[in-house]
């Protein structure tokens, strides 16, 4: 087995602040750098005192969505901020309008867990928001991790994979978005000129520098619309590829990098347990050629983890893009849980060649 492997991450996320890390097996030396730059998060005074005063105009003016908009982003930089009582009051006022979305509820329940661990209040307001918002997905993944959180603090000497609700660990098949996620990078590879046409969509969205997709926090990128531009060339000029076919096991071990990340709350590719994402799909099987992992934290469907890995705003090797399209890759393994900072999070397993352990193809 060739022991080369690319560790990239991807952090896109409506909410903080993004980067890019690109690790290299052969090198210890690790390179950072921002892929979103957020204003919420880099510059936190400046945008509580710019949304403060959209919040006026807003109420000055009747705009009820632009009310609302901006009392959830006041709460969510005070909640950053770790200004609990501040965050909550502007939440509930949000509440109050009738039309808060569910990131209102949202970070009730996270307030509620980071602020004095209160397990019950947390599942109140996510069951109350899914009441609001049935099927909501953000919603429905904190709920299971605050279960999931709940039983690794009552029963802490028990291995993660017995505690109640972690046996999703050891699923025997991909969820309906992970396979969505598989299906998505596939298009991709096959037809990139085709596919092409959804980043022409998504430029749409963007003011100069900023996307300000609907009914979400606007995101300052780094690069505007000259990425998704350049992605765009890629793609009109990229060769078809064949599909990637999922993998049971590489699947498993991203799975285990979603779980451990969403009880720790850290990113990166390192497990706690110091495992590489290479030692991690060792566990269920071995593969050859080349091996790669992408993370993209913080989107919520199929097509915006996918284009935000193509377009990679900010690096500048365009490296993610590179493992989605790479011809050497034929294997995919796919997880996505969520993250208690950054909400939802994506891990992608690439491999040139993936062998299945027997015990993990009879689970």
């Amino acid at each position: 087995m060739k022991n080369i492997s690319l560790f990239l991450m991807l952090v896109t996320c409506l909410f903080i602040t993004g980067y890019s890390q690109v690790w290299s097996h052969n090198s210890a030396r690790e390179t950072g750098e921002p892929a979103v730059e957020n204003l919420e998060i880099d510059n936190p005074e400046e945008a509580l005192y710019h949304y403060k005063k959209a919040l006026q105009e807003h109420q000055l003016s009747g705009n009820l969505s632009g009310e609302v908009n901006a009392l959830e982003t006041i709460a969510l930089i005070y909640t950053r901020q770790k200004s609990y009582s501040l965050a909550r009051y502007y939440c509930r006022k949000a509440l109050r309008t009738g039309e808060a979305t569910f990131h209102a509820y949202y970070l009730l329940a996270q307030i509620a867990y980071e602020e004095n661990r209160n397990f019950p209040e947390a599942q109140k307001f996510c069951s109350e928001g899914l009441l609001k918002f049935p099927g909501n997905r953000q919603l429905a993944r904190f709920q299971v991790w605050l279960n999931q959180r709940g039983d690794a603090e009552l029963f802490p000497n028990l291995p993660a994979v017995q505690r109640a609700g972690l046996p999703e660990a050891r699923q025997s098949s991909l969820s309906s978005l992970e396979q969505e996620i598989v299906e998505e990078m596939n298009r991709a590879r096959q037809n990139p000129s085709a596919y092409a046409r959804h980043l022409e969509e998504l430029k749409a969205y963007f003011d100069k520098d900023l996307l300000k997709l609907p009914g979400k926090i606007p995101v300052r990128t780094r690069e505007g619309v000259k990425a998704v531009d350049e992605a765009i060339a890629f793609l009109k000029r990229a060769r078809s590829l064949g599909k990637l076919k999922a993998s049971e096991g590489m699947s498993r071990a991203a799975k285990d990098h979603v779980l451990d990340q969403g009880r720790s709350g850290k990113t990166g590719h390192i497990g706690q347990d110091g495992s590489k994402p290479y030692e991690r799909m060792e566990r269920y099987g071995s593969w050859e050629g080349l091996s790669g992992e992408n993370i993209a934290y913080g989107d919520e469907t199929a097509r915006m983890i996918v284009m935000q890995l193509i377009i990679d705003d900010g690096v500048p090797n365009r490296g993610h893009r590179e493992n989605i399209f790479n011809p050497e890759f034929r294997f995919a393994g796919v997880a996505v849980g969520s993250h208690p900072i950054y909400r939802t999070m994506c891990v992608i397993n690439f491999a040139g060649q993936f062998i299945e352990k027997q015990e993990t193809s009879e689970r």
